[in-house]
């Protein structure tokens, strides 16, 4: 059974789900929120640009960024974790002016539970017009590391655009196309950054860090490294370029809910030149920063605040 996509009229976000309406008060679990315990509409109704990542801090630093390149007032460093609460603390939550960054953790469950919980906040919020993009890190396939992959179609393991969710005793098959414009637009948008290699490519997404990716350094490992080197040519001549674990999922969901979304990730190693992570902790932490600094400059291109020549100050961002 496959579903399409269902984009909803007037810009708002959709959610494809009758007995939402029929519920006295939604009860958002995991992000401490709730239609009763909170004014979402004045809390959140502004929102234009949700920006999601796996790591807590990576996403409170993305905020604080944010808030400085918005000039909005107040100290960044005080920003509070909406999440934060006695019930859980799965994500982090930050908001700046327009701008949602929130943790989504490791991995396909994790990233679908706070996707079903953001894209319901989203519609009880009202929200319209709104543009969701993951931010991250990725294995980069025969390309070379800290390079910024803006992804088109999500892709499986078996290199399908697809995304395969079991419901009750079913398999249902979504699409995961990204948004071909919003990929193009940022594309153009890193070329106004100096030394910033990008391109746009399919992203695989696994299930796995190690065997699901063709490593050979976990625990377990059942194939010979010409297997694996064979498995990851095989994926870039189908137009892999990188590896991570979120983008079918992500790419599914926002296409069902009416979300123009987008996936930036930069690769941090070549995989066919081994599996290991070697880079220092300071390059590690400057190719981390460059997503958050092409996706700044895309947003705030679109609230009419971006200024070419910024970008020669804006060198602290990099050694920061």
């Amino acid at each position: 059974m496959t579903e399409r996509k269902g984009y909803a009229g007037h810009g708002l976000v959709h959610v494809k789900n009758p007995h939402l309406d029929s519920m006295d008060e939604d009860i958002l679990y995991h992000l401490n929120l709730g239609t009763k315990t909170h004014n979402l509409p004045m809390m959140f109704g502004d929102i234009k640009f949700a920006c999601v990542g796996g790591s807590p801090n990576r996403m409170k630093a993305f905020a604080q960024l944010m808030h400085k390149e918005l000039g909005l007032e107040g100290d960044a460093k005080e920003m509070k974790d909406i999440c934060a609460g006695p019930v859980t603390d799965r994500y982090s939550m930050y908001k700046a002016g327009p701008v949602l960054s929130i943790s989504h953790g490791m991995g396909i469950p994790s990233i679908s539970i706070m996707l079903h919980e953001l894209i319901k906040l989203l519609h009880h919020a009202k929200c319209s017009d709104v543009t969701i993009i993951r931010i991250g890190t990725s294995g980069g396939i025969g390309i070379k590391p800290g390079t910024v992959v803006i992804t088109d179609t999500a892709v499986d393991s078996f290199f399908k655009a697809r995304f395969e969710q079991v419901i009750l005793d079913k398999v249902v098959v979504r699409s995961t196309e990204l948004d071909k414009d919003l990929a193009e637009e940022l594309l153009n948008c890193s070329k106004e950054i100096h030394n910033f290699p990008a391109l746009i490519g399919h992203t695989m997404c696994t299930y796995d860090f190690y065997e699901g990716q063709g490593r050979l350094d976990g625990a377990v490992c059942s194939f010979s490294n010409e297997k694996k080197l064979e498995y990851l040519k095989r994926a870039y001549n189908s137009g892999v370029r990188n590896i991570e674990m979120e983008s079918t999922v992500f790419a599914a969901m926002c296409g069902l809910c009416g979300l123009k979304a987008a996936v930036v990730c930069v690769a941090i190693l070549n995989r066919l030149e081994g599996d290991q992570i070697k880079a220092s902790h300071d390059v590690l932490i400057e190719y981390q920063q460059r997503p958050q600094q092409l996706i700044s400059i895309f947003i705030k291109k679109h609230l009419g605040l971006y200024n070419k020549m910024e970008l020669l100050d804006n060198a602290f961002f990099l050694n920061n």
